[in-house]
């Protein structure tokens, strides 16, 4: 069947031509849907508020732990840090990293203070482990940072037990 004007798209009649237009516009949507879907669950996984959440209610359960513990504590928490800062106020602890303090990416826990306890507020930037001390009355938070040996890229002299010209 010939037209005028040349052969017409799939040779059809006007309503089976809007059929085709709608189930290419559903097309279009759902494979748009499902770009944003996927993009959401990547930038999740790419974002580190998951990690923040988990190191501040651990750390704020580990200190509640060490508040009810009898007797002197000493715990050593070698969880990753990843490059988080680490503040430690009166019956909260926030987690969040250097730049995030002006933008609101701070995650904060509470803790239940212990009144007969003193404990000794710390601010940890970026520690590779994280020292909880509880000695008679007084609690402490230490941060411990690893000591890089070679070349003096932490400082020092370069005390990597080779010598260098």
């Amino acid at each position: 069947m010939d037209y005028k004007r040349g052969a017409k798209f799939l040779n059809s009649k006007k309503g089976m031509d809007i059929d085709l237009w709608f189930n290419v516009f559903e097309l279009v949507v759902v494979f748009l849907a499902g770009f944003i879907l996927l993009d959401t669950v990547n930038s999740e996984v790419k974002s580190k508020t998951f990690d923040k959440i988990y190191l501040a209610r651990d750390n704020a359960l580990l200190v509640n732990t060490i508040y009810a513990s009898p007797g002197d504590v000493k715990y050593n928490y070698t969880e990753n840090t990843d490059n988080f800062i680490f503040d430690f106020k009166r019956n909260n602890i926030e987690v969040y990293e250097q730049h995030e303090l002006m933008e609101g990416g701070v995650i904060g826990y509470p803790f239940a203070e212990d009144k007969n306890y003193e404990f000794l507020y710390a601010k940890l930037e970026n520690p590779d482990s994280i020292i909880y001390t509880k000695i008679k009355n007084t609690i402490r938070v230490t941060g411990f940072k690893k000591f890089i040996a070679g070349g003096g890229a932490s400082g020092g002299g370069g005390a990597s037990g080779e010598f260098r010209k």
